[in-house]
């Protein structure tokens, strides 16, 4: 699974997809111009943009390797640990301070 922002997709090409449609539109500078993004294709390993001159002009084709991000959000089987360890902690302390009370109860000064 690879990632893009918050959200984890199954196929690279879906995630490329997703990380260019965020691109497309935009506005950029390439050569000295301004330029207008567009997405024209996705692949497993590459997203070909198209940059369409604002003053006009022919659109330049890049195709840009790009290799997404493995999905690492976290999953029930990386929380159960984490769950565990904060459990038992709050359950150390519990009882260290019912042992702490009960010990000073029985303390009399007379």
């Amino acid at each position: 699974m690879y990632q893009v922002g918050g959200t984890c997709f199954n196929t690279k090409a879906q995630a490329l997809s997703a990380k260019a449609s965020a691109e497309s539109g935009k506005v950029l500078e390439h050569a000295g111009q301004a330029h207008l993004v567009h997405v024209t294709g996705v692949s497993e390993v590459s997203v070909t943009y198209s940059l369409q001159p604002l003053a006009g002009g022919i659109a330049t084709v890049l195709e840009v390797p790009q290799e997404p991000q493995p999905c690492q959000l976290l999953t029930m089987a990386d929380v159960a640990p984490i769950l565990a360890a904060i459990t038992l902690g709050l359950l150390s302390i519990y009882g260290i301070m019912i042992l702490w009370s009960a010990g000073s109860q029985g303390v009399t000064n007379d």
